[in-house]
């Protein structure tokens, strides 16, 4: 009969050792992507006093002191990794900034949704492609525009029951017009 042996406080070590060098691993990846705003030198420093720690201890098994030896060998990995590409970001090969998305382009022909308060960049789209230096029509400031749009909208809702109100500009006969409608 083969007794179960609970884990020895290396064996405990050593997977602590493990949790840690994964999460050393996420967390510069996190400092170079730009979400997080240190490095992770507190955790570096500690995974170096507990490999030391284990170094000095005298492992029983051929087992353990393989599992040492491979997680030393990932921490070294990790660190000349992170040296490099902190390196390169500081040289401007790269960006520490969180990444930037794509512009969005606000397709005005095809509208605008607007529920409740209006997307101020979505108005701003709409109030461009109406009065946009053209000089067409009455032109208006962008705040009376956006209030226009948000009193416009409340009245469709209270008269229809919809949710939300599309906004889109139209071109009849060469004129630009705002048309309304609810969703």
């Amino acid at each position: 009969m083969i007794e179960s042996q609970a884990p020895s406080e290396q064996d405990e070590a050593l997977q602590r050792l493990d949790r840690d060098l994964k999460r050393f691993k996420i967390d510069f990846e996190r400092f170079l992507s730009g979400n997080l705003a240190t490095p992770p030198d507190q955790l570096r420093q500690n995974l170096q006093k507990q490999i030391q720690y284990l170094r000095m201890e005298r492992l029983k098994s051929v087992s353990q002191r393989f599992q040492l030896n491979t997680l030393e060998a990932r921490f070294n990995t990790l660190w000349v990794q992170f040296n490099r590409r902190l390196r390169e970001q500081e040289e401007g090969g790269g960006s520490r900034e969180a990444p930037i998305l794509a512009e969005v382009k606000i397709d005005t022909e095809e509208g605008v949704v607007i529920a409740g308060t209006a997307d101020k960049e979505a108005v701003r789209a709409l109030y461009d492609d109406l009065y946009g230096g053209s000089g067409r029509g009455k032109k208006t400031d962008f705040d009376s525009f956006q209030a226009h749009l948000e009193k416009q909208t409340a009245k469709i809702r209270s008269k229809t029951g919809c949710s939300q109100v599309r906004f889109r500009i139209t071109s009849d006969d060469g004129e630009l017009k705002l048309k309304a409608k609810p969703e």
